[in-house]
Formats: C-alpha cells, sequence, structure tokens
C-alpha cells in the first residue's frame, strides 16, 4: 500500500487547466525542505468525477510507483512541513481549480462534494464553495484555513 504525500488539486471538469497547472508544476523550481532541493511528478488523473491533479515530491512518499527505484528521502515533520508550504506556494500559482489540500493521502480534501471536514487546515476552495469566519484569503479567487504543517513524519517510525 502506498503513502504519498501530496498536492492534490480538483480540477472539476476543466481537463486542459489541470494539464496547465501539470506542466507549470513540471517547470517548477525543486521545493525546499531543509538542505534538500525536491523535484516533483505530477498526474492528472481523469477517470473520476472530476479531473484531479496530484503533485508528488519526488522519493518523499511511501511505495508510489513514481518513485519506484530511487532512494526515500527520510524528511523530519519540519522539513515535511517546509515541503507542504512549498506546495502550497506552487498552488497559488494556479487558477481555475475548485479545491486543493497538502498532506499525506489527502485526495478526500480536494473534494467539494464532502465538506464534512471543510475547516480542517489546509484545505483550499475557490470563493463561493464554502464560507465561515475560519476561512481567510488564500489567493486571488480562493478561501482557506491557513496550513499549520505536519505533526508526523514516516521517519518517525524507522
Amino acid at each position: 500500500m502506498a503513502v504519498i504525500f501530496e498536492l492534490v488539486v480538483n480540477f472539476g471538469q476543466d481537463v486542459a487547466g489541470a494539464e496547465r497547472a501539470r506542466e507549470a508544476a513540471l517547470a517548477a523550481a525543486p521545493l525546499v525542505a531543509g538542505a534538500h532541493r525536491i523535484g516533483v511528478h505530477a498526474h492528472v488523473d481523469t477517470r473520476g468525477a472530476y479531473a484531479e491533479l496530484s503533485v508528488m515530491p519526488v522519493a518523499v512518499s511511501w511505495g508510489s510507483t513514481f518513485d519506484e527505484g530511487l532512494p526515500h528521502l527520510e524528511l523530519s515533520a519540519a522539513e515535511l512541513t517546509e515541503l507542504g508550504h512549498g506546495l502550497y506556494g506552487l498552488l497559488s500559482t494556479f487558477s481555475g481549480y475548485r479545491a486543493a489540500a497538502v498532506g499525506w493521502d489527502c485526495e478526500p480534501y480536494a473534494d467539494t462534494e464532502d465538506l464534512e471536514d471543510a475547516e480542517a487546515p489546509g484545505r483550499v476552495f475557490a470563493e463561493g464553495i464554502v464560507s465561515g469566519p475560519s476561512f481567510t484569503p488564500f489567493a486571488p479567487g480562493y478561501v482557506w484555513v491557513p496550513y499549520t504543517g505536519e505533526n508526523w513524519s514516516p521517519a518517525a517510525f524507522g
């Protein structure tokens, strides 16, 4: 079973927008995590109810087929948090998406149909999908409950 640290972005039916964001992610500078400079894998999945972009830092996840044959980077929670902030920085350059989140296996947080945990830290939504006092501006046209970082790292479990 794979455990993936990623940015997941819901583009609704905008497959072209998801592909543009994928290209931008692949062309971006490496992300910073402590002393590491980490590139990304990016993949658009159109098999579900919406076009979903996944941006995965290289060699950070466990069991990802994208990282097959690469040595695994053991990152601390602080380094993962820095990496998460870098992924949100990348997200702030995208447009046309409906929802997004960064974290471990965070696909459910990009779904706009299930808003039970809408106020979970790090969930980003296009304006008009959610409202409330917990939400603050993320980027033009988007709101979020600010990301609080990672409290867990696979490295802690050896």
